[in-house]
């Protein structure tokens, strides 16, 4: 069952307290209603966030420390390693055009403040 068949069903029972004219009925279904849209939400966040940890630990078991940089996989542009190990993010780092040098822009940014 997902949300809208949810919102249907209450609607439906909803209609039906309201036919009975039963106001009391009517208001303890619309608290169930909200504690239901409640916990549904609380299931699609805690779905999204188990999401995240799969994800941050598939990104975690395939970073090769190359250099003093993440390299993830294949990809030619590395991660910083500051950003990734302190706050599990994952920062491209940016080629100086002067000298070569990888930098991350988060801490120029973060600098700037």
């Amino acid at each position: 069952m997902n949300y809208a068949d949810f919102s249907e069903l209450f609607k439906d029972i909803i209609g039906l307290a309201k036919k009975a004219k039963d106001y009391k009925l009517t208001n303890v279904i619309l608290e169930l209603q909200n504690r239901t849209m409640n916990l549904i939400q609380e299931n699609i966040d805690l779905k999204d966030q188990l999401s995240k940890q799969k994800d941050d630990e598939d990104f975690a078991k395939n970073i090769k420390l190359t250099e003093g940089v993440y390299y993830y996989k294949d990809e030619e542009v590395p991660y910083c390693t500051r950003c990734w190990d302190a706050d599990k993010k994952r920062i491209h780092l940016e080629k100086d055009e002067y000298d070569g040098i990888w930098f991350c822009p988060e801490e120029i940014f973060l600098r700037k403040k």
